[in-house]
């Protein structure tokens, strides 16, 4: 194996680009109108769309990206994180992907994304791009690990030749505080955890249907071991890991940075 000269100083000029790129976010003004059906609104909702724009930040330092034009949100809701991420990547593309339709059609008309209804089946949503940073905030949070691995294979599909997927994770801080967070019914969640312990991924359905029954298929809370989900990444041929954060997004969730080029490159 050849040792690339070029490498180190390319890496640094691109360090110094998503330095600059996040300096100007802090500077410049988001837009904070609401969707009216805008169901998260609380006095941590600025808050955590910040913490979301400084994870993608510190996850394309962490990887092999010098820059991002195209930008994928999902679950973009009604634009919590995003409206921060269009101020991070001003001169990006960007898509949003929900199963909301309200939701989608709020981040197209108030922040300019290209709206993408999601579907149960992953394998049936079709993506009209390939993307450098795909954002999935609190999505596996919801899934089993099934369908949680076949979210991130497809996802990966769709990944540019240095693309990367910053993903959360219900992790360690959840399983101490998720009874006392009310994630779901104790007796549900004392469930969850067990999974968690036995297997490292721990999951069970709400017991009442989730977006008004919008929802298909399961949908519910899971609770994972930073040791699985790494464990499992490990067996995609195709991706590598770049960084795993404890309680990464909003001092909450961790996030996980996975992406191109293979391991192997």
């Amino acid at each position: 194996m050849s040792y690339d000269a070029t490498a180190k100083p390319a890496r640094t000029d691109a360090l110094v680009r998503f330095a600059h790129l996040y300096e100007a976010y802090l500077q410049a003004e988001i837009d904070m109108t609401l969707s009216p059906e805008e169901s998260m609104g609380n006095e941590w909702y600025a808050g955590v769309g910040e913490s979301g724009a400084k994870a993608v930040t510190l996850a394309c330092m962490s990887s092999w990206l010098s820059d991002v034009r195209t930008v994928l949100d999902m679950p973009c809701g009604h634009g919590r994180v995003l409206r921060h991420l269009v101020k991070l990547f001003p001169g990006a593309v960007f898509d949003a992907c929900d199963i909301d339709k309200p939701g989608i059609e709020f981040c197209a008309s108030q922040f300019g994304a290209t709206p993408i209804l999601s579907k149960a089946r992953p394998e049936d949503v079709a993506f009209p791009r390939k993307y450098d940073v795909i954002w999935i905030g609190s999505l596996f949070t919801h899934t089993t690990q099934d369908l949680t691995l076949r979210w991130i294979r497809q996802l990966a599909s769709h990944l540019t030749e240095a693309g990367i997927i910053v993903a959360t994770f219900h992790g360690r801080f959840s399983a101490l505080n998720g009874e006392a967070f009310g994630y779901i019914e104790p007796p549900i969640w004392r469930k969850i955890v067990k999974g968690y312990e036995r297997g490292g991924y721990g999951y069970q359905n709400y017991s009442q249907p989730a977006h008004d029954g919008n929802v298909p298929g399961d949908y519910g809370i899971s609770l994972s071991k930073a040791s699985h989900i790494l464990a499992l990444i490990e067996q995609m041929k195709d991706l590598r890991i770049f960084n795993y954060i404890e309680r990464g997004w909003a001092g909450h969730h961790d996030v996980l940075v996975i992406g191109k080029p293979q391991v192997g490159v």
